[in-house]
C-alpha cells in the first residue's frame, strides 16, 4: 500500500471527505480506483491503486483548493 499512497494536507483548510473525493476526481482525474483515508489535524491519505496515476498526480502539481496549497509526499 505504501507504494500507492500519497500523504497530503492543505494548509488551514480541512475539507470534508465528500468534498475531497469530488476535488480529487475533478483535479486529478485518476484512471484507476482510489481510496481516501482521513487523518488527524487535516492530514489525509490517498491510495491510488494505479501507480501511473500516483506518478501523474505527484509530477503535475502544484494543486490548490480555494487558493490554498496542497502539500504531498510519498
Amino acid at each position: 500500500m505504501r507504494d500507492h499512497a500519497l500523504i497530503c494536507k492543505f494548509v488551514r483548510v480541512w475539507p470534508s471527505e465528500r468534498d475531497l473525493t469530488k476535488w480529487i476526481q475533478h483535479k486529478w482525474q485518476p484512471q484507476g480506483h482510489i481510496e481516501l483515508k482521513l487523518g488527524a489535524q487535516g492530514f489525509f491519505m490517498v491510495i491510488l491503486f494505479n501507480l501511473k496515476d500516483r506518478e501523474k498526480v505527484f509530477d503535475n502539481g502544484p494543486y490548490f483548493y480555494n487558493n490554498v496549497g496542497l502539500f504531498m509526499r510519498f
